[in-house]
């Protein structure tokens, strides 16, 4: 009966323990760049490049695009192509697309932690007012929308 208390408990403490690295890892974006409400800002312009990272979360690719903007090419970190795909959002090199986010230093260049894209008429929200991922949520069994 003793070892039936303690395995719950190891499982609860451990599950918590998983819940707040990942409630803390979804206020980041990669390499350390943090979502910051301070430096949000939107930008429009053309999809010059589109790439997929590997996640190491397990969420599936994070998707990125390179934004040609009329001053600047600004790399924009956008969220699992899943995710997104998932909301009726792709996208293609030409595209035009409108990201408002924080603007980050990542890897030493400015970058967007875009929390929410428009395409066309299909517009997608990423994070919360917070910066905390959408996706992130849904795993934890928030809302995904």
């Amino acid at each position: 009966m003793h070892s039936i208390r303690f395995t719950a408990l190891a499982a609860a403490v451990l599950a918590f323990g998983v819940a707040q690295t990942a409630l803390a890892q979804g206020r980041r974006g990669g390499g350390g760049a943090r979502y910051d409400r301070a430096t949000v800002q939107t930008v429009s312009g053309t999809i010059a490049a589109i790439d997929t990272l590997p996640s190491p979360r397990g969420v599936g690719g994070g998707l990125h695009v390179e934004l040609r903007t009329a001053d600047r090419t600004l790399s924009v970190h956008l969220g699992p192509r899943a995710f997104l795909e998932g909301r009726g959002l792709t996208l293609a090199v030409g595209d035009a697309l409108q990201a408002t986010g924080s603007l980050v230093t990542w890897q030493g260049q400015p970058a967007l932690l875009a929390a929410s894209v428009t395409k066309g008429t299909v517009a997608v929200q990423m994070r919360d007012s917070t910066g905390v991922p959408l996706w992130a949520l849904g795993r934890r069994g928030g809302g995904s929308r």
